[in-house]
């Protein structure tokens, strides 16, 4: 059944002027209409009943949210200083918010009357689910020195409510998986930003972040795939409902103190280097008048919690559930360090006296594999660790030895 949602945005601001300084303040108005209706409640969906009728559905009315936004600009001698509050709405995917009346009502349907594994087999949406909602305050310092020597620093705190996860609802002897609001997240960061000059028209920029994200609620890392690596193609753009997360990603409504979220990077590095081509260089002469930029970026690795071993690759591995080592190491581990080298050329042309440009870009010039996911229970993306298991070494040896271990390395 196709879902036809709406989003309506408005932003208006306005800037004053306070002596020396400068205020500027305004707010963006937001209106969505998600075109589903919600489930009147997520624990025992039909009672005694197997039909999903107009008493266990209730209307989805529009959601409204309003974005203030504030800043300051103040000069101070060479430099100025700036502080800014803001506060922003980041409404969940679709998948996290529809659902397959069809597929609810069968499996809550089951569970009352059995406890069946395949229940766990989808998280479904949920159209109440609420935007996430945002407030940050930055605060830094800017200041150009001589020689066209510049330093930028600045540092800021975000707090976000109302955070996503998915949870398990009780229906009859089994229960049913669907995301929901809850919990906080907050963020401690600071930025470098210093532009040192190489020439007459080259500069050279170095840009470094320290942050540290936590969370006190347990985030589902399928939902935050998309956010957390935003080139991966979209998934279930043509269902509603999402595969069923391991263990290690359901949240299990404890009250928990902070602990590093999913979208914590410790360390971002970049360091860029512009110059234009030299008119009397070898590349001079093939590209007159081109700008080129060189672009190295390093980031440390995002977070994931540890499991105990399990067959990944094999069908069944839902029956082998990626159970935690301890639910007190939350995302107490790190994958390796990501980093890369990009190349840019562009160039400002005239084309029937119109002013365009032309840039041509060159990402991953070394063709390093940067590794996005591993394997919780070793940390490696190539290595699951069953087959140094005992279970994996009584398999290996009983189909077929090396055959066997090199078909499943393949499959992993």
């Amino acid at each position: 059944e196709a879902r036809h949602p709406a989003q309506l945005r408005a932003w208006i601001s306005r800037r004053f002027a306070i002596q020396h300084a400068s205020l500027e303040a305004g707010f963006r108005a937001e209106r969505v209409t998600r075109d589903q209706d919600r489930l009147a409640r997520l624990d025992h969906i039909l009672a005694d009943d197997d039909n999903l009728g107009p008493e266990h559905v209730r209307s989805t009315d529009a959601m409204n949210g309003i974005e203030p936004r504030i800043g300051l600009y103040l000069p101070a001698g060479r430099g100025h200083l700036w502080l800014d509050l803001t506060e922003t709405r980041s409404e969940p995917p679709f998948t996290a918010l529809y659902y397959s009346p069809n597929l609810v009502q069968a499996l809550a349907y089951r569970a009352i009357e059995e406890p069946i594994d395949e229940t766990r087999g989808f998280v479904f949406g949920n159209p109440s689910l609420e935007p996430e909602a945002t407030r940050t305050m930055h605060l830094g310092f800017f200041r150009t020195f001589r020689d066209r020597v510049s330093l930028r620093i600045g540092g800021r705190f975000a707090a976000t409510r109302d955070c996503w996860v998915a949870r398990l609802h009780p229906q009859g002897v089994d229960s049913l998986a669907f995301y929901e609001n809850r919990g906080d997240r907050r963020e401690f960061g600071t930025t470098l930003d210093l532009r040192l000059p190489r020439g007459a028209a080259g500069q050279m920029r170095l840009l470094y972040d320290l942050a540290r994200r936590e969370t006190n609620v347990i985030e589902p890392e399928p939902l935050y795939r998309g956010i957390l690596d935003p080139s991966s193609p979209i998934e279930n753009a043509s269902v509603h409902e999402s595969g069923a997360p391991a263990v290690s990603s359901l949240d299990d409504g404890r009250e928990r103190d902070y602990f590093p979220s999913l979208l914590d990077r410790t360390h971002r590095v970049a360091l860029i280097y512009e110059s234009r081509i030299p008119v009397g260089s070898a590349f001079g002469a093939l590209l007159p008048d081109f700008d080129f930029t060189l672009l190295a970026r390093a980031a440390s690795g995002l977070p994931y919690t540890r499991t105990y071993v399990r067959r990944e690759a094999s069908a069944d591995s839902r029956s082998h559930a990626a159970v935690p080592v301890s639910s007190e190491d939350l995302n107490g581990e790190r994958m390796p360090w990501t980093w890369q080298l990009d190349l840019g050329l562009g160039r400002e042309l005239q084309i029937f006296e119109r002013p365009m440009g032309f840039y041509l870009e060159a990402r991953n010039l070394t063709n390093h594999q940067n590794v996005r996911r591993v394997y919780t229970a070793t940390g490696e993306a190539d290595d699951d660790g069953w087959l140094a298991s005992p279970d994996g070494q009584a398999e290996v040896t009983a189909r077929g030895g090396e055959s066997f271990a090199a078909d499943y390395r393949d499959r992993i």
